[in-house]
């Protein structure tokens, strides 16, 4: 059978229209698409502690979207925070004015981590969108600080000071069970229903560490 160049044209544009659909492949969409995003997460630096509770706006305006939220610090108060969320960069701005804290990061497959600012010296910060839970509290033993981390599903992220520096936690959640690690060494611990504790250890050092979701505003 042969086919005229009129048929094989018409046949290679179907084809490559088939192939160009895919609709099953995932579809990426970034804050400022449509619907709202909520993210959660805490911070830590020498002086403060507490939790975030922010949302970009479903809609951008000249590929800028609005950041309002509150910020937590060991207070049931809330701190109006405000901010922008820029598309082209997926960069976000948003800050406190009293005390005037500034926080700046960027979004990553539902995750910001980023650093802040204040009279009192600098910070980190990390959030993320989904069902999370948030536990401040503190670690002490060879050395002592702020720890404080977010829980989502069997994924663990979270920040930590210990009188010098800021640095950050990553691990994983496994029923009950915690296994995080950090610069300088690893951790364990479980979760017992709004608490959480567990212990330490970096070269020759090693302590204990304790959470709850209440730590965050008290």
């Amino acid at each position: 059978m042969r086919f005229t160049n009129h048929a094989i044209c018409a046949i290679t544009i179907l084809t490559l229209a088939a192939c160009g659909k895919d609709s099953t492949a995932p579809k990426l969409v970034g804050p400022g698409n449509g619907t709202a995003v909520n993210l959660k997460g805490t911070l830590a630096s020498i002086a403060l502690s507490g939790d975030i509770d922010i949302t970009i706006a479903a809609t951008a305006s000249n590929g800028a979207a609005a950041i309002t939220g509150c910020i937590y610090l060991k207070s049931v108060t809330c701190l109006v925070t405000i901010g922008t969320y820029t598309q082209a960069t997926n960069g976000l701005s948003f800050s406190t004015s009293s005390p005037a804290i500034v926080f700046t990061g960027s979004y990553v497959d539902g995750v910001v981590n980023g650093t802040f600012t204040h009279s009192a010296g600098a910070g980190i910060f990390t959030t993320r969108t989904g069902s999370v839970n948030v536990f401040c509290g503190t670690f002490s033993g060879a050395a002592s600080g702020r720890w404080n981390f977010t829980v989502t599903g069997s994924t663990l992220d979270g920040v930590y000071n210990d009188g010098s520096s800021n640095n950050r936690l990553t691990g994983t959640v496994s029923g009950s069970s915690l296994s995080i690690t950090f610069a300088a060494g690893t951790a364990t611990g479980s979760l017992n229903g709004s608490s959480a504790s567990g212990t330490w250890a970096a070269g020759s050092g090693s302590g204990s560490w304790t959470g709850s979701n209440g730590g965050c505003r008290s």
